[in-house]
């Protein structure tokens, strides 16, 4: 619920001129019941590329359904998974309004959340695909621990890999961070001259 609400929230600020994201974000974590054991809240409620990974798609899905058989309509739970399904698409929308197909790209990330080598629903796997979609044949990928696990998972996708994030970041012009690995964030004046969309509203905080 926290992470549908805060893409909406960001999409929502994205459309309107002059509102800065992050520092929206972390005004509205300086509300103190956010913190405290067992468990940082907080966390959640930022946006990003939409939630992913095994469990909470199904687990969402299979209560819904539950919820169906016993005569209850989950109408915030359904409007929890229709905003993250729109999340790619609102960020696809900026992505492809500036960046030519003719042009490389590369995809900074591939698990569905850092630490992690967990692909299974990934956001950059529906990023990716998307984009090849749309027409981008020119696209290049890096994460940290999951390029292989990635390429073993989704072997139909035409898209080449980098072992490092110099090697990726030297290659092309157009960036985008689809997950927020600590390591892309480290050294922001990496991105220096480069078109970055930075899908997890981090770079700002840096």
């Amino acid at each position: 619920t926290m992470i549908s609400f805060s893409n909406e929230l960001a999409m929502i600020g994205e459309s309107i001129p002059g509102v800065d994201i992050p520092k929206a974000f972390k005004i509205f974590h300086e509300d103190r019941r956010w913190y405290g054991a067992p468990a940082n809240m907080s966390s959640y409620a930022y946006p990003g590329a939409g939630y992913g990974g095994y469990c909470l798609p199904k687990d969402t899905q299979a209560l819904i359904s539950v919820s169906k058989e016993y005569g209850i309509d989950p109408v915030i739970l359904k409007a929890n998974t229709k905003t993250n399904s729109k999340i790619i698409d609102f960020h696809l929308k900026n992505i492809t309004k500036e960046i030519s197909i003719d042009f490389p790209i590369g995809i900074l990330g591939l698990s569905f959340k850092p630490d992690s080598d967990d692909v299974r629903n990934s956001p950059s796997f529906e990023l990716i695909s998307k984009l090849i979609e749309y027409g981008y044949r020119k696209i290049y990928a890096y994460d940290p621990i999951s390029n292989e696990i990635f390429k073993a998972t989704y072997p139909n996708l035409n898209i080449n890999y980098f072992n490092t994030l110099s090697e990726i970041i030297d290659f092309v012009d157009n960036v985008i961070i689809s997950t927020a690995w600590n390591e892309f964030y480290r050294n922001i004046t990496i991105y220096n001259n480069k078109n970055v969309f930075d899908l997890r509203y981090m770079l700002n905080e840096q």
